[in-house]
């Protein structure tokens, strides 16, 4: 399934083109000398004479450019929200979709793979499933870890930031290595010390709703159901709550 139904495709016309569904999309990003990845759900544009890769589903035979169309950025009607973790600062980035009608599994009509940079400057990030590493996963939910790879331009600290989280969810970022336990939300960071190359075993990350507080007394206490525990964020040990 990775490796079918690769084309190579072209907009013809002068006007921007909104990005259909039911394939995935690879399009080659000339400032970064990196490849942008969209899944099936995600909203994209072809500017006029561009070129890109697309990975198409076995019922999506050809793509139809209108002279008369302009772009409209939109997301799939099933999306429910979506889960962003950067590398340095947004050298790359990884998102898993929460969408309604998606498969668990790796699908080549929903899931981006990630593809490598020929740039070899810039570190990398992508989703591990079993022994494939997409770009953007799509899930009708997340339940337990989801595994993160990063590929690390050069030996030293990376960062990973949240940059997107679906309302009301905060994420614990779980690092392997270290044992380090840490709950992110919306633009928080984690820096970390690696050897340059490819590590697919360090990162997991476990989306986790925000439960029984609705106006917390300060921003700093942070109180998260996971499993079957209870755990508070922002306080010291012996501390009463």
């Amino acid at each position: 399934g990775k490796d079918a139904d690769w084309n190579f495709r072209g907009n013809p016309t002068l006007s921007n083109q909104e990005k259909e569904s039911g394939h995935s999309l690879y399009i080659y990003n000339s400032e970064k000398n990196t490849y942008d990845e969209y899944s099936s759900s995600q909203a994209a544009t072809y500017l006029p004479f561009s070129a890109w890769f697309v990975q198409s589903a076995e019922d999506f035979l050809s793509m139809v450019f209108s002279t008369t169309s302009k772009a409209i950025k939109r997301a799939s009607d099933n999306v429910e929200g979506t889960i962003t973790l950067a590398i340095n600062d947004s050298e790359d980035e990884a998102s898993v979709i929460l969408n309604s009608e998606s498969s668990a599994t790796y699908q080549r009509n929903e899931d981006a793979l990630y593809m490598e940079s020929p740039n070899t400057s810039l570190s990398q990030i992508y989703i591990v499933e079993g022994n494939t590493q997409m770009a953007v996963s799509e899930q009708p939910a997340v339940e337990g870890a989801i595994k993160i790879g990063y590929k690390a331009a050069q030996a030293g600290e990376q960062t990973l930031t949240l940059t997107n989280m679906p309302d009301n969810a905060m994420a614990e970022l779980v690092d392997n290595q270290t044992g380090e336990q840490t709950l992110m939300s919306v633009g928080d960071s984690y820096s970390f010390t690696t050897a340059a190359g490819t590590n697919n075993n360090r990162f997991n990350l476990r989306l986790t709703e925000l439960t029984g507080i609705d106006q917390p007394g300060t921003t700093a206490l942070k109180a998260v159901v996971t499993g079957d525990e209870i755990k508070l964020y922002g306080t010291e040990a012996g501390e009463q709550i």
